[in-house]
């Protein structure tokens, strides 16, 4: 293909559809693509005239058409549901909300939309990759030009012409009129036949914000118009802070936020472009772009700016009163306004990027919607709310709420007292004569990428010329392939068809749990619609698995899912067992979203993420339990004490009284027991931490259990046995049979276990009891907070992902509600914590068990743990015996490291 023959195609997708195709910054409230206002539509236009004659033939409007047949007549959009994928957040999802409540309520057909947040234009642009032309593509799309151009690749978006010039739903000619030319031509795409791939409900700008206030107090009496004013202020600014600061960190000149739009921003200032529209080639390297980028890494250079290095760091250092300058989309004006008057609150406004050409030159730009092909019905009723969203009424409603600029004149025009109330808005609204666009050239997405790393690059400082002549390359070298191919998702599960498989999942769970988990699986083969069948299997406990597992890995007999600690994990991987979920979790298909990941306790996502093995995740959490101490309340009261132990030595002292004056409402007439002991690692780790110690040096990378806490928490133990306040647990669950019975005061264990307490103490004496932290020398308690985690073996890609579907379904929220209320484990998602009042009513000490856990700790997750495990209860029973503690700490020590060394050289 000629260069000539190239600009025609590219100035067929671009120019018509006007597009602006920068998708926004990954960090920023704002939307980094571009539209086209009326002038440089026209200005772009005269480009395609050039080469009119080897145009297609524009294809005209059906209202032009002396006979039109109204194709949407007979569909009938009645009852259908419109699934809204947008990317909208805080102040701007609410007033979308309404605006889609609104429409429900109203519409006479019965149609209701769903809006769903699917997170930045770059997570929704993958999403389509991934569900275009499936059952699981949405109604409704937020899509630059560019995004859209390339779904249309793949033949995937409706033409919206039809429609809107229906007779019986469309807009009338008038109607029609009132829109912005400019804006409402620019999804008009001529490479598709004219189609309408889009439709336009709003409209941004790039500006500088900037602080008036500081900028009198450095001397001068407006903000810069060109990019040598500008530099002279920001270095100014970085030398001189601005007195009314709410902060007294250093200040900044500028603070740049790397991004493809701020980059063709400074481009434009200069006269320039980022793409060349008569060769049809991308052009990061022009004099234009380099002299911009120069200009930004001098000012890096001297000190006189910054990058944000925060999302909406640049707003709150403006706000603060510490940031002059700093560049921005228009629709950011409510979170700058917001951010001054909590900050420093002073007088502000927007002006122009700062240029070196005759009059300004500003990116201009906004998403508009587009509507995925699905079925008729749907397609019109997602049309039906798409012309409700964008009518008169709404689009006032939209601006307020936004701060977009409207896309209809009739809106424009009566917006005086909006303009009075925001006139940094109205300042900025009478740039848009001055606007250019960015590339709508398909795969623009995947360019912005790389001109963010260039940007970045430069800013480091990086040689300027040779990083955008790399730039430029690779740029086009990325066109010529999104050219000449249909888009594929970039996620690499999407692919992969997990149907029919049948998922083997050893577990550990009995009684109850166990019931309760069946029903979990039960609930999965019945709904999934892959035919996935989840078959648990009771395995024994952990270290039956664990031992299992040893002999099956990596054989045809190894199962789907498995139940592992983090260091059982670490074995597993040692013989490259397991598959790294982290694809799993990000997959755009199957994975969960960032407000999904979000909502898991960061504590417990991100337990399962070793970095002895690349970061891989080997496991991922279903529920958590924590150590802590049961204890008898109406006992207590007895022997004269009003509160549990917080301290080792008031522990002790209650145990031993205990351990002399039995309960009188127990119902057994055994002798009394003060503090009944399980030989357990977990319970040496408890009483260690809670002497705020550890029992492995993380910084040498070693076990040290006979470190002074270590000795310390020991030999307090080791008193207790040799003055009779405390007896070792010689039958499994006998401290809760002991405790039930009203014949032990004390006995520390799992939250895990807090119903089978709750069982034994009903059907035993039936006395108040409660939990509280294990008694601690520290200023808070230190809590020994675990749980075992659920880890996929590797097996084939189908079974792997059937499996991750199942372990998706039983950590989503309304299973874990379930999960969390049948086993009394915390559950690992803040959505389902801060709904369980009703359950914390009735579970009290779940509740205070609950309240601890900001308090937790965690053993270590070192390959080969469980070996040393073994070895950290033989020497607890031999220290309960009366064995030396310092002499058999210091040989737990050397065994234990001696096992660990011996783990990591199986480390490939």
């Amino acid at each position: 293909m000629t260069r000539s023959k190239l600009w025609i195609l590219l100035a067929i997708i671009l120019v018509a559809a006007m597009v602006l195709g920068a998708c926004g910054g990954k960090d920023e409230p704002s939307e980094q693509v571009q539209e086209k206002v009326e002038e440089v539509a026209e200005k772009v236009t005269e480009k395609v005239e050039e080469a009119k004659e080897e145009a297609p033939t524009a294809k005209p409007s059906t209202q032009d058409m002396t006979a039109t047949a109204d194709a949407w007549a007979e569909v009938d959009p009645s009852g259908q549901t419109v699934f809204f994928w947008h990317q909208h957040t805080r102040g701007r999802e609410e007033a979308l909300q309404e605006i889609v409540q609104e429409f429900n309520d109203s519409n006479e057909y019965g149609i209701e939309v769903v809006a769903e947040y699917q997170g930045g234009y770059g997570d929704i642009f993958n999403k389509m990759l991934t569900f275009m032309n499936t059952e699981d593509a949405p109604n409704l799309v937020v899509a630059y030009q560019n995004q859209a151009a390339t779904y249309q690749l793949g033949d995937s978006l409706i033409d919206m012409t039809d429609l809107v010039d229906s007779a019986k739903w469309g807009y009338s000619a008038e109607e029609q009129r009132d829109f912005f030319s400019g804006f409402y031509g620019q999804d008009i795409f001529p490479n598709f036949g004219n189609a309408r791939l889009g439709f336009p409900p709003n409209r941004s700008m790039e500006v500088m914000y900037y602080n008036m206030d500081w900028l009198k107090e450095l001397g001068y009496d407006a903000p810069p118009a060109t990019p040598e004013e500008f530099k002279e202020m920001a270095c100014a600014a970085s030398a001189s802070p601005y007195s009314g600061a709410s902060t007294d960190v250093s200040p900044i000149g500028y603070e740049l936020s790397v991004d493809a739009s701020r980059f063709a921003s400074w481009t434009f200032a200069r006269g320039g472009d980022v793409f060349d529209y008569e060769d049809g080639q991308y052009d990061y390297n022009n004099e234009a772009a380099v002299a911009a980028m120069s200009f930004l890494q001098e000012l890096f250079e001297e000190g006189c700016a910054t990058i944000v290095t925060e999302r909406y760091g640049d707003q709150t250092d403006f706000g603060q009163g510490r940031l002059l300058f700093t560049v921005g989309s228009s629709s950011g004006l409510p979170y700058y306004r917001s951010a001054v008057e909590e900050g420093a609150n002073f007088n502000w406004s927007v002006a122009p990027i700062p240029y070196t050409t005759g009059e300004p030159v500003q990116n201009i730009y906004g998403a508009s919607v587009s509507i995925p092909k699905t079925t008729p019905d749907a397609e019109l009723a997602a049309w039906l709310f798409l012309k409700h969203y964008t009518s008169p009424d709404v689009q006032a409603k939209w601006v307020e709420a936004s701060n977009y600029f409207p896309v209809r004149s009739g809106v424009a025009e009566g917006l005086d007292d909006y303009f009075a109330e925001n006139p940094a808005y109205q300042t900025a609204f009478e740039l848009l004569p001055y606007g250019t666009f960015e590339p709508p050239a398909p795969g623009y997405d995947f360019v912005r990428d790389m001109a963010e790393e260039a940007m970045a690059a430069i800013a480091g400082g990086a040689p300027v010329q040779e990083t955008l002549d790399q730039l430029t390359e690779d740029a086009n070298a990325s066109l010529a392939e999104q050219l000449e191919q249909i888009p594929e998702s970039p996620d690499a599960l999407a692919k992969i068809d997990p149907s029919g498989q049948t998922v083997f999942f050893w577990h550990q769970h009995t009684r109850d749990r166990e019931t309760a988990l069946q029903e979990i699986v039960q609930e999965f083969n019945d709904t999934n619609k892959y035919g996935i069948e989840v078959v648990a299997e009771y395995q024994g406990g952990y270290g039956d698995i664990f031992n299992k597992m040893l002999t099956f890995m990596n054989t045809e007999d190894a199962p789907n899912l498995v139940v592992a600690y983090q260091n059982q994990a670490a074995t597993y991987q040692l013989g490259d067992a397991l598959v790294d979920m982290t694809p799993y979790v990000e997959s755009i298909k199957y994975g969960l979203n960032s407000a999904e990941q979000k909502d898991f306790f960061s504590g417990f996502f991100n337990q399962d993420i070793f970095p002895n093995f690349g970061n891989a995740r080997l496991g991922f959490p279903p529920n958590r339990s924590m150590e802590v101490m049961y204890y008898n309340m109406d006992w207590l009261k007895e022997l004269g004490y009003d509160a549990p132990p917080a301290t080792p030595e008031e522990f002790k002292e209650m145990a031993c009284a205990a351990s002399a004056s039995p309960y009188s409402g127990a119902s057994t007439d055994v002798s009394p027991i003060g503090y009944e002991l399980s030989v357990d690692a977990s319970r040496f780790a408890s009483w260690t931490f809670a002497r705020g110690g550890d029992v492995f040096d993380y910084e040498d990378g070693q076990y040290d259990y006979n470190n002074e806490a270590a000795v310390a928490a020991m030999s307090f133990l080791q008193e207790l046995f040799e003055e009779g306040c405390a007896t070792i647990v010689t039958e499994r669950y006998g401290d809760q049979t002991d405790f039930g019975q009203g014949r032990l005061l004390f006995t520390v264990g799992s939250s895990s276990g807090l119903p089978y307490y709750r069982s034994a103490v009903e059907e035993g004496a039936n006395f108040n009891w409660s939990v509280a932290p294990i008694p601690y020398t520290t200023e808070e308690p230190a809590q020994n907070i675990y749980g075992a985690s659920v880890s996929i073996p590797k097996t084939t890609s189908e079974q792997q992902l059937a499996a991750w579907l199942f372990l998706k379904h039983y950590t989503s929220p309304d299973v874990q509600a379930k999960w969390a209320q049948a086993s009394n484990y915390f559950p690992v998602r803040a959505s389902v914590a801060e709904g369980l009042d009703d359950y914390f009513a009735e579970n009290p000490a779940y509740q205070t068990a609950f309240e601890l856990l900001p308090y937790g700790t965690f053993e270590p997750p070192a390959p080969g743990y469980d070996f040393v495990r073994d070895m950290a209860e033989e020497a607890m029973a031999a220290i309960a015996g009366g064995a030396p503690v310092q002499e058999t700490l210091d040989q737990l020590t050397e065994d234990a490291n001696a096992s660990l060394a011996e783990q990591l050289e199986q480390i490939q």
